[in-house]
């Protein structure tokens, strides 16, 4: 992204159903050229700009979706068509701690690489003291990585942790939570969890 559209992705509400509501036909066209640029390929945010436009009714709005699925076809991928199901169902989990002065992020990272059986992307569920950008390219780089995710990693899905840094003493339970919760709409999700764990915060 640019630092335009960077600005306008951080000011995104993504516990809102809509996040993308206000925003008009053209701006959200020049939202879509950013997300398919080679160097900062964002799914997640052409996802939401898909689903938006299915939402509107007129001619230009439906040009436009049209327009969005050819981008998709281009670059030999598709909408993540389980997004807005797993972005429901994660408020689910309510009463996030983080009154705390040690915190630590929870992230969940898209992946590719699995059959269209498995509707071709699933996400691995993580936690960090780091950043969840700083731990994403360590997985990357194949430090303490996660298996698949140097080979298949994407990016970071901020719409499905919108809740901040948790208390670090629960954050074991809330990368649980999150799992399962993810697990019941998302055919592939890796990561820890414990069972034990899940009505500790």
């Amino acid at each position: 992204m640019n630092q335009i559209g960077d600005d306008l992705i951080q000011d995104l509400d993504f516990t809102k159903d809509r996040p993308l509501i206000k925003f008009s036909n053209e701006m959200l066209y020049e939202l879509s050229i950013l997300c398919f640029t080679n160097s900062r390929l964002d799914l997640e945010i052409a996802t939401l700009i898909y689903e938006e436009l299915k939402l509107r009714k007129s001619s230009s709005s439906k040009k436009l979706l049209s327009d969005i699925v050819l981008k998709f076809s281009l670059i030999n991928h598709e909408p993540i068509i389980w997004l807005n199901n797993a972005r429901l169902i994660i408020k689910q989990i309510r009463k996030i701690d983080n009154k705390s002065k040690n915190l630590n992020s929870i992230y969940v990272i898209l992946r590719d690489g699995y059959s269209n059986q498995n509707l071709r992307y699933g996400v691995y569920v993580g936690e960090t003291s780091k950043s969840p950008e700083e731990r994403f390219s360590q997985h990357k780089s194949g430090i303490k990585s996660a298996r698949g995710i140097p080979k298949y990693g994407i990016q970071i899905l901020q719409s499905l942790w919108p809740y901040g840094k948790v208390n670090s003493t629960k954050k074991l339970c809330y990368e649980t939570k999150l799992n399962l919760t993810l697990k019941k709409v998302i055919p592939k999700v890796s990561g820890n969890f414990d069972l034990k764990l899940w009505n500790k915060c």
